[in-house]
C-alpha cells in the first residue's frame, strides 16, 4: 500500500515537472531538434504566399518550397486567427500541441482497458520529452499534424472493429487520408487502415465503401500532381531526385533506438537460441550483412549532408577521427540494430511496417532523427501488434531512457 502511495506521489510530481518543463521551454525558445528556428521562418515565408494569395496561385507559386504538401498552410489560412503575427501563431501551435499526448493517452485506454490508467501518463509523458515534438510544438513547425491525424486513425479503425457502419469507415478513410497530407511518409496509415477494413470483413458493401471513400479523398492529391506535373511541388522535387541506399542502414539505426527500451515490455521473451534458430531471422540478418559491406564501401558518400544521418551517426563522427573507425562503429551499430528490430517485431505484420520505413528512407534526401521521433513509440502502443506486458517500474525505466535522450539532444544543439 505505501509503495502505491509512493508511486502515484512519483508520478504526480514527475508529471507537474515534465509538463512544466513543456511551458518553460516555449518561454525560453528552446531548440533541442537544432533546425527548428530556420524552419520556421521558412515556414512562416510560406504561410504569407498563402495568406496572400489564393489557394491555386499559391500551391504553384516559384518562391513556395515545401516537400509536404501544402494542407497546414490551408488548414492555418482558414481555421488558425492567430496567422498574422509571427508569435502569435507559434503560441497558437504551442496550445494545440497539448492536444497530441491527451489523444495518445485516450488511444491507450482504448487499446489496453485492462491496464491501470497510471501506466498511460507515463508513456504520455515521454511525447512531452521528445525533442523533436517539443521544437515542433514551440516553433510552428508541422511535424505533430500527421502525428495527431495517426492517432485519430487508430481511434477510428478502432471503433470500427467494434461498429462496422458506414459512418466509421468513412471516418476512419478521412482521418488516415488526412495524416497522408499531413505528412506523406504516413502513407502508411491509410494502407494499413484501407487492409483492416478489405480483409477483416466478409460484407462487400464495407470494401466498396472504402474503396469509394479513399477514391475521393485522393482527388485533391491527384490534382496537385497535376498542377505541379509531379509528386512534389517543383522545387522539392529534387529531394526525392536520387536513392540513398546508405539511409536504409541509419534509418535502422534510427528505429531501433526508439524499439531498444521496449524489449523490456515484450510478454514473450524468446531466448537468443531460439532467435538465431530461427530461418527468416538469419536470411534477415546475412541480407543485412551484405548491406553492410556495400553501406561500408560508400560511406565517404554518406559525408554529403553535414547534418541528419541520426543519432548514431552523429557519436560516430563526435568519437572517431578515423574513417576506418566510424566505418567499423557504424556497420556494427546497424547490425546490431538489425538483431534489436528482429528481435523486437516477431509478427510479419509489423515487419513489414519496418520494411515499409527502410524501403521510404531510400527516397528521402537528407535522412533525419525527427523523422521517427516520437512517430515510433506511438506506433509501438497503437498500430503495432507485438504484445506487450506493463508495469510502472519498467516504463519508469523506458522514461528514464528517453529523458536521458532529450538531455543529450538539449546539450547538443544549445
Amino acid at each position: 500500500m505505501q509503495n502505491k502511495i509512493s508511486n502515484q506521489l512519483l508520478l504526480s510530481l514527475l508529471t507537474i515537472v515534465v509538463i512544466s518543463s513543456f511551458v518553460i521551454g516555449f518561454v525560453i525558445d528552446e531548440n533541442s531538434a537544432g533546425g527548428a528556428i530556420n524552419d520556421s521562418k521558412h515556414i512562416w515565408s510560406n504561410l504569407q504566399i498563402f495568406l496572400n494569395h489564393d489557394l491555386k496561385s499559391a500551391v504553384i507559386h516559384e518562391d513556395y518550397f515545401d516537400g509536404r504538401l501544402p494542407i497546414a498552410y490551408i488548414f492555418l489560412k482558414y481555421f488558425n486567427p492567430f496567422v498574422n503575427d509571427f508569435y502569435q501563431y507559434r503560441i497558437s501551435i504551442f496550445v494545440l500541441s497539448f492536444l497530441l499526448p491527451v489523444i495518445f493517452f485516450i488511444s491507450l485506454m482504448k487499446k489496453y482497458p485492462e491496464q491501470k490508467k497510471s501506466f498511460f501518463l507515463i508513456i504520455s509523458l515521454i511525447i512531452f520529452i521528445s525533442p523533436y515534438f517539443r521544437s515542433t510544438s514551440f516553433w510552428g513547425l508541422q511535424e505533430n499534424y500527421g502525428l495527431f491525424f495517426l492517432i485519430l486513425s487508430f481511434l477510428a479503425i478502432f471503433n470500427y472493429h467494434y461498429n462496422k457502419s458506414i459512418i466509421n469507415i468513412f471516418f476512419t478513410c478521412l482521418l488516415s487520408s488526412l495524416a497522408f497530407y499531413f505528412d506523406q511518409k504516413l502513407l502508411i496509415v491509410p494502407i494499413l487502415c484501407f487492409f483492416s477494413i478489405i480483409l477483416q470483413t466478409g460484407r462487400s458493401n464495407e470494401k466498396i465503401s472504402a474503396i469509394f471513400f479513399y477514391s475521393i479523398f485522393a482527388l485533391p492529391y491527384l490534382y496537385l500532381i497535376y498542377l505541379w506535373g509531379s509528386i512534389l511541388h517543383p522545387g522539392a522535387s529534387s529531394r526525392i531526385g536520387s536513392l540513398a541506399h546508405e539511409n536504409v542502414g541509419y534509418s535502422l539505426s534510427m528505429i531501433a533506438f526508439y524499439v531498444l527500451p521496449f524489449i523490456i515490455l515484450k510478454k514473450k521473451i524468446n531466448s537468443i537460441k531460439e532467435f538465431f534458430l530461427n530461418k527468416i531471422n538469419l536470411l534477415t540478418l546475412f541480407i543485412v550483412f551484405f548491406y553492410i559491406l556495400i553501406f561500408l564501401f560508400y560511406y565517404e558518400s554518406t559525408s554529403k549532408y553535414m547534418f541528419g544521418n541520426g543519432v548514431f551517426y552523429k557519436l560516430a563522427t563526435i568519437f572517431f577521427n578515423s574513417l576506418f573507425y566510424q566505418k567499423l562503429f557504424l556497420g556494427i551499430i546497424i547490425f546490431i540494430s538489425t538483431v534489436i528490430i528482429l528481435y523486437y517485431f516477431s509478427t510479419l505484420y509489423d515487419r513489414l511496417i519496418i520494411l515499409y520505413f527502410l524501403l521510404l528512407s531510400v527516397a528521402i534526401n537528407p535522412m533525419y532523427q525527427e523523422y521517427y521521433d516520437p512517430l515510433i513509440v506511438i506506433m509501438i502502443f497503437t498500430f503495432f501488434k507485438e504484445k506487450i506486458n506493463l508495469s510502472f517500474e519498467k516504463l519508469s525505466f523506458i522514461f528514464t531512457y528517453f529523458l536521458i535522450f532529450f538531455v543529450g539532444a538539449f546539450i547538443y544543439y544549445n
